[in-house]
């Protein structure tokens, strides 16, 4: 049911366009690092990458570079003994694996000394139509085009003047076996590092499959290699590799021999970081929607239970008028009740004491016991109904206090008067340790006082056994008077303590030793010395006695005479 309800609430308007708010801020706080850090990702593997293809292109550089000079020293040697061209040419290739043939023509293409280690013997071609020669003629030393020869293996031909005293006439050309060129280039060890490398044409030279490579594959459709072929240089591009994979490829030119390098490695690869970030992103969107989805499930919860709350409040609130009306009629009942009960009281207790006072010698004890008995039950019922008249006013707030300052010893004095007959039938030591000196005035109605003082008197009498004692205090505590009545009696159970001043509350052990009472007294003590201003405590050990506290606060009024 839950789960329908909160379904119920993510429809309305209102919810879906709080859901897609938080989901915009969440989607766009996603891309303002994932981008930023997608693109520092790109830009770190490019710049890996173009990295290992500078230091391979420089390799590669070095290398042909280092055969050129080989060749122009061989070309000066032969410039400096023309007498020994065949013995320079034949030392070259000899001391160099690399170079297939030397050739030496001249300038219009004959061949004037030749060696060639392959074969062991000359191999007359002619060169007048090479664009090296003409170059070389012009005074500059080249590298041609790659070309494969009968071993399918790349070859290029370097082409170097040889400059004499009346000018270039001369020319040395020598086929550079390529295949060794792919060896010297350094690629990180970590990773799938692939490279290849074309000419001016888009052809491919050499690469790491051999077997296309010697087929010549045309690369120009690559547009990295257009890039490099066009512009010099390529950085970070991707293409569908030979196996189908996606390429992360970057490419340079090798200027002195008008080639292009170029170096590979899958896309997943060289990108691994990217979908690394690219799965935190999505995992932190998903964590958010889940954030964002019990975000608005406590709101719910919270929403409905505050809903709940408040109906129940409402209907707490009723009910509480209730109660409280009910109250009131049952105090409006009491009221009326106890007044209509205490005027035939009271005509019997009238009609009881004539007949006791009058007629006393005319009945038998018997009789005279019995009318006593009726007389004492009488008492106590309207006891009992002034009590309840008295609970009546206070909860009705109808209780007057009619104020006067007086010495509190001296009511205390007058009260013990009245329990002195009570003190000595029971055999109960019954002492009011008056202070030398009069306490401060205190402003009370002595009346309300006094039954204060009566109910905790008749108590601490009716809870303490023979042979106990009753002790009265009075002191000044902290700017208030301070009245305490210690007794030795049985005290009160520590389980029941929170409620020895409700309404209609004896302890267990108080009505197992007197099962009359109506447990109003401590209840109408504390109201009385409450409006007072004061407070009403006690301090109990069972079995050991209790001691009941009430304080009242001083007056400054001095008392009329």
């Amino acid at each position: 049911m839950d789960t329908l309800a909160f379904l119920r609430f993510l429809s309305r308007r209102r919810t879906i366009f709080i859901f897609l708010f938080f989901v915009t801020w969440l989607v766009l706080l996603d891309l303002l690092w994932l981008l930023p850090t997608q693109k520092s990702v790109h830009s770190s593997a490019s710049e890996l990458s173009m990295q290992v293809a500078e230091n391979a292109s420089s390799d590669i550089n070095t290398s042909l570079e280092a055969v050129l000079a080989k060749v122009q020293d061989a070309a000066q040697d032969i410039q400096a003994e023309p007498d020994r061209s065949k013995v320079i040419v034949e030392r070259l290739l000899q001391r160099n694996p690399s170079f297939t043939r030397a050739v030496v023509v001249e300038h219009y293409g004959s061949e004037l000394v030749s060696s060639d280690l392959r074969t062991g013997q000359d191999d007359m071609r002619d060169y007048s139509k090479m664009s090296g020669v003409y170059l070389a003629l012009a005074g500059s030393s080249s590298f041609g085009d790659v070309t494969r020869d009968e071993n399918a293996k790349p070859t290029s031909v370097v082409t170097v003047p040889i400059v004499q005293a009346h000018g270039i006439h001369s020319v040395l050309i020598v086929d550079v076996n390529l295949e060794r060129f792919t060896e010297i280039v350094g690629l990180p060890r970590s990773g799938t590092w692939r490279v290849y490398i074309t000419d001016h044409a888009g052809l491919e030279i050499l690469g790491p499959d051999i077997s296309r490579a010697a087929g010549g594959r045309n690369l120009l459709n690559r547009p990295i290699v257009q890039k490099v072929a066009v512009d010099g240089l390529a950085a970070e591009d991707s293409y569908v590799g030979d196996r189908g994979v996606r390429i992360f490829a970057v490419g340079i030119p090798i200027p002195v021999a008008n080639w292009g390098l170029f170096v590979e490695r899958p896309r997943s690869e060289a990108l691994k970081e990217s979908s690394v970030v690219t799965w935190l992103a999505v995992a932190i969107l998903i964590l958010g929607l889940l954030a964002i989805i019990v975000a608005l499930w406590s709101y719910w919860r919270l929403t409905t239970l505050n809903e709940q709350l408040s109906a129940q409040g409402q209907d707490l609130i009723k009910k509480n008028e209730q109660l409280l009306e009910l109250d009131k009629v049952k105090s409006n009942f009491i009221g009326v009740a106890a007044h209509q009960l205490r005027t035939p009281l009271s005509a019997i207790k009238w009609t009881l004491g004539l007949l006791i006072d009058d007629n006393v010698d005319n009945f038998t004890p018997e009789q005279k016991g019995l009318l006593l008995k009726a007389f004492e039950h009488n008492e106590r019922i309207i006891g009992l109904i002034n009590e309840m008249l008295v609970v009546t006013r206070i909860e009705s707030g109808t209780m007057q206090l009619r104020l006067t300052p007086i010495h509190i010893e001296d009511l205390i004095e007058s009260t013990m008067i009245d329990f002195d007959s009570q003190a000595k039938e029971h055999k109960v030591e019954f002492v009011f340790e008056r202070p030398p000196a009069h306490l401060p005035l205190v402003s009370v109605d002595p009346e309300q006082i006094r039954g204060v003082l009566q109910n905790l008197f008749e108590n601490a009498f009716r809870y303490t056994p023979s042979g106990g004692s009753v002790h009265v205090l009075a002191t000044v505590e902290r700017g208030t008077v301070q009245v305490a009545v210690k007794d030795s009696g049985i005290g009160i159970p520590e389980s029941q303590r929170s409620s020895i001043f409700n309404k209609f509350f004896r302890a267990d052990n108080a009505v197992k030793r007197h099962a009359d009472g109506s447990g109003l007294g401590l209840f109408i003590s504390k109201s009385t010395v409450e409006r007072h201003g004061g407070t009403l405590s006690f301090r109990s050990t069972e079995g050991a006695g209790t001691t009941f506290y009430f304080t009242l606060r001083t007056s400054s009024i001095s008392p009329k005479s």
